[in-house]
Parts: C-alpha cells; sequence; structure tokens
C-alpha cells in the first residue's frame, strides 16, 4: 500500500460515525483506485472494488437527497459545495468502470455526469473523448469537441488532432478539418508535436506540478 494507512483509519473512523456519509465512502472508493499498489494482473480486482465503494457512496448520497435519483434532469451544479461529493463519486465510478475494462459503462456514467454538470468542472469531457477515440466513436469525440470548442485547450485542441486522424484511417477526413485541427492545436502548445514519440523525454510533475498554457511543462 503506497497510501497512507492512517489515512485509511481516518475513513474508516468517519463510516464508524456516519455510515451515510457520502464522502468517506467515496475517499474510500479512491483509495482503493489510486493509492493500493498492485500487479497489473490484480488491478481490475482493484478497480472492482472501488467500483463498490462509489457505489456505496451514491446509494448513500440518494439516501440523503432523494431527488438525487438514477434518471435526474435537472442540473447539480459544482459550485454548490454540498454536491461535490456526489459528483466526485460519480466520477471516480466511471474511471473505475474504464480500469475494469468496462469501457462502454465508463462512457455512459461520464454522459450522465456531463448532463448534471454541463459546465465540468471536473474535466470529464477530456476522459470522454478518449473513451471515445479508443472506440473509434467519431461522431460522440465531434459532438463533444463541438460543444467544448478547442481555443486555449491544449489538450483538446491536440484531441481533435487525433480526431482527425481515426477519421482519416476510416476514409472520412476533410482537408480543411485536418489543417484547421493541426494549426490551432499547435497554436495552443508547439511543443507538443516535437515530443511526441521522444521516449528521452520524462514527466517531472512530482518535482513541480504547476505550468502555464502553452508552455514545455505543459506539454510533458
Amino acid at each position: 500500500i503506497k497510501g497512507s494507512a492512517e489515512k485509511l483509519l481516518q475513513i474508516l473512523e468517519a463510516l464508524e460515525c456516519f455510515p451515510l456519509s457520502t464522502e468517506a465512502w467515496g475517499m474510500l472508493g479512491h483509495f482503493y483506485q489510486y493509492e493500493v499498489t498492485l500487479q497489473d494482473d490484480k488491478k481490475k480486482r482493484c478497480a472492482a472494488a472501488a467500483l463498490k465503494m462509489y457505489d456505496n457512496s451514491i446509494l448513500c448520497a440518494r439516501k440523503l437527497n432523494p431527488t438525487w435519483v438514477e434518471d435526474r434532469s435537472d442540473e447539480l451544479v459544482w459550485g454548490e459545495m454540498e454536491n461535490r461529493p456526489y459528483l466526485r463519486s460519480l466520477l471516480g465510478r466511471a474511471i473505475a468502470f474504464k480500469d475494469a475494462g468496462k469501457r462502454r459503462d465508463a462512457i455512459a456514467q461520464a454522459k450522465k455526469l456531463m448532463r448534471l454538470n454541463p459546465n465540468d468542472n471536473q474535466g470529464v469531457r477530456k476522459l470522454l473523448c478518449t473513451w471515445f477515440l479508443e472506440a473509434r466513436d467519431t461522431e460522440g469525440c465531434t459532438n463533444i469537441l463541438r460543444k467544448y470548442g478547442t481555443n486555449n485547450d491544449s489538450f483538446m485542441a491536440y484531441t481533435d488532432v487525433m480526431l482527425q486522424y481515426v477519421r482519416w484511417k476510416k476514409d472520412d477526413a476533410i482537408e480543411n478539418e485536418v489543417k484547421k485541427a493541426l494549426y490551432t492545436a499547435i497554436k495552443a502548445n508547439p511543443y507538443v508535436s516535437n515530443m511526441l514519440g521522444d521516449d528521452s523525454i520524462k514527466k517531472d510533475d512530482e518535482e513541480d506540478p504547476y505550468y502555464s498554457p502553452g508552455d514545455k511543462r505543459e506539454a510533458k
């Protein structure tokens, strides 16, 4: 276990005091998901455990807030603090689905989350675009890019480049759109294209996690 044993004990103590704690169950899911070191062949088991914790978190949130039903259509904005533990658990659940090899479920969960929080303060659109591209779902990725755009966002700009590549592989690319995507991406961060495929470049986020849009650290 690379996570703190003390942290785990604190989470369990919180659940002992209040078993319906949405946040504590979500933190336990996060612990299983990111703070337990396992070999590759056991990661899916850990993701399955994380899923159970997130499911508990979501069930508790819905018991405490009866209007937060599965098919809720009204928004739950990130700006209201009481919504955040629930929204975090929904995102954690989507990622755990993906880690467990259930990409279709992950995409479905992420789409529901974006309907609840369309401002997407959690950056779900970036995960969703990646999963759409893995599934070769160019329509899904295109819809996300059209809604949120690519300006001043290097990740989304280069996602559009990847989308054009997938479309080209499907013989569905349009030359002007390819040129526009490349221009926008290079304008957003000119360093990414030089770093692609360069195995000598290592991430150094642990030393300094901060970066400015368009700089070399962001490109890494």
